[in-house]
């Protein structure tokens, strides 16, 4: 009997039975507790053959995840450049950005004057006075 690498989370119970010659292991065997002293049973170069298939779908994986990072990665690089390229146009044609600060009228963040206060006041006290509201309730009160 050889001591082997437990191949358990890697190989389903069904890649065990495809991996050995028909009738290698019996057909009644359901559950990873007795499917794998049956295998500790088996010849070393069975035991090792499962191995290596555990080994191959391991690797298998691995390069899946690999190429898929790769082309993760290949996705967004593409998508980084077409975006400097498109500010590099943009730049170079002189566009402006569609928000820009300097597009408001009057100083930023100046007071208002006395009598804007007033005016401001006097619409406030006619939106909301009593003659204001005598058409419907204020949601306040209700």
């Amino acid at each position: 009997m050889v001591n082997t690498v437990d191949p358990w989370g890697t190989l389903t119970r069904q890649e065990v039975y495809d991996c050995l010659p028909i009738g290698t292991l019996l057909a009644g065997l359901r559950t990873w507790a007795q499917l794998q002293p049956a295998i500790q049973w088996l010849s070393a170069e069975l035991q090792a053959h499962v191995l290596e298939v555990t080994a191959a779908k391991v690797k298998d994986r691995k390069e899946r995840r690999h190429q898929t990072f790769v082309k993760v990665q290949a996705k967004h690089h593409k998508a980084q450049q077409k975006r400097r390229e498109e500010q590099q146009t943009t730049a170079k044609a002189g566009h402006e950005p569609e928000f820009r600060i300097g597009q408001c009228t009057g100083e930023i963040l100046s007071l208002p004057t006395q009598e804007q206060n007033q005016e401001h006041i006097a619409a406030f006290i006619d939106h909301t006075g009593n003659e204001a509201l005598a058409h419907a309730m204020c949601i306040v009160c209700a």
